[in-house]
């Protein structure tokens, strides 16, 4: 009686480490895909534009590649925002 009790608790605490790592295998995943999906970074952009060659001149007097980057940032967040909020609701979570 006691060694089919021991056994029942092991096969038990062997399928919670079975589910425990089944689980942190799919959260890492689905992590691994989600940050798939990001962009790379929007600062890294202005490396590759015309007026790069003059951007140092230029910000001598107007910080345009920090504008940029702030315009470019600030734009991701907006679009980002909205599309939350379109989707919640389509959702009827808010009005």
């Amino acid at each position: 009686m006691e060694v089919e009790a021991a056994e029942t608790v092991f096969n038990i605490a062997e399928w919670l480490l079975q589910a425990w790592n089944w689980f942190s295998d799919q959260f890492v995943n689905t992590s691994n895909f989600v940050i798939g999906l990001l962009p790379d970074s929007p600062f890294r952009l202005l490396d590759y534009t015309p007026i790069q060659p003059y951007l140092g001149i230029l910000n001598y007097f107007f910080p345009i590649d920090f504008m940029c980057s702030t315009l470019t940032a600030w734009g991701a967040c907006i679009i980002v925002y909205y599309s939350y909020q379109s989707v919640l609701k389509w959702s009827n979570a808010i009005e």
